[in-house]
């Protein structure tokens, strides 16, 4: 889990936004540190009071009060802070390939070429975010199709395709007196082996979950709750109703 939280996949693209590229490694050390800490905490706290009754969602431990509207707002604050920084990558390509010359419009020494660009980026983003969520919507297994994808490509793009760039870069690079030492290149085919080993365990993993969870998917749009505590309420007013009958019945008996 952690792995897979932490990777930073639009790295280059970060960089290429950076007033000061020089200073991404200690950035990047800085966030990755705060990060690990930040997971390891609360996995490790979860796990530590419910054990093997641990949810896959971790706001599902808690009881369907205002904490956990508070939670989830905060929740959905973190994942739009993500989602807006992985969408820049398909956003601007998309925004470069429609117009070239207004996607590269970043002032306002031009004020009317500079509004057209905007309203595109708006244009181009907002459509990109409504089919996001009508895809989401749209699919019954969306959280597992979501696993499956991550378990086939997220490694791809964490370890073997950096390391087998690198590799290509130094082969071709040997003209400019470029070398690394024989340990960084048994860590990179160490890492590549270990992403192929995470694809192929994740994937079994996710199509048997799917397999497995196929005769529980409602129809698209449908509310796919999983909470013990939002269920409650159906099993209250479910417990009232059959309490309801058993004192009837006793009544009738007497």
């Amino acid at each position: 889990m952690i792995i897979f939280s932490i990777k930073f996949v639009v790295s280059i693209e970060i960089i290429s936004e950076m007033r000061y590229p020089q200073t991404f490694p200690k950035a990047l050390y800085t966030a990755l540190s705060i990060i690990f800490i930040l997971y390891a905490i609360v996995a490790l706290g979860v796990y530590y009071f419910k054990g093997v009754q641990t949810p896959s969602y971790l706001l599902d431990v808690l009881p369907y009060t205002f904490k956990l509207k508070i939670s989830s707002i905060l929740m959905f604050a973190h994942i739009l802070c993500s989602y807006l920084i992985n969408q820049q990558v398909l956003s601007s390509a998309i925004h470069r390939s429609f117009d070239p010359v207004r996607a590269k419009i970043i002032n306002f020494d031009d004020k009317r070429q500079f509004f057209v660009s905007q309203c595109q980026w708006c244009l181009i983003t907002s459509t990109i975010t409504i089919t996001s969520w009508l895809f989401a919507n749209l699919v019954p297994f969306f959280g597992d199709f979501v696993g499956l994808v991550g378990s086939l490509f997220s490694a791809q793009l964490s370890f073997t395709f950096p390391c087998v760039l690198f590799l290509k870069f130094a082969a071709t690079a040997k003209t400019n007196h470029y070398s690394f030492r024989p340990c960084e290149r048994l860590l990179i085919y160490v890492l590549v082996l270990f992403s192929l080993f995470l694809i192929l365990v994740g994937s079994i993993t996710n199509i048997k979950t799917i397999a497995h969870h196929w005769t529980q998917y409602g129809l698209p749009f449908a509310c796919h709750c999983e909470s013990e505590s939002c269920c409650a309420p159906s099993f209250n007013s479910s417990m009232h109703s059959s309490r309801l009958r058993l004192s009837t019945a006793t009544q009738c008996d007497k």
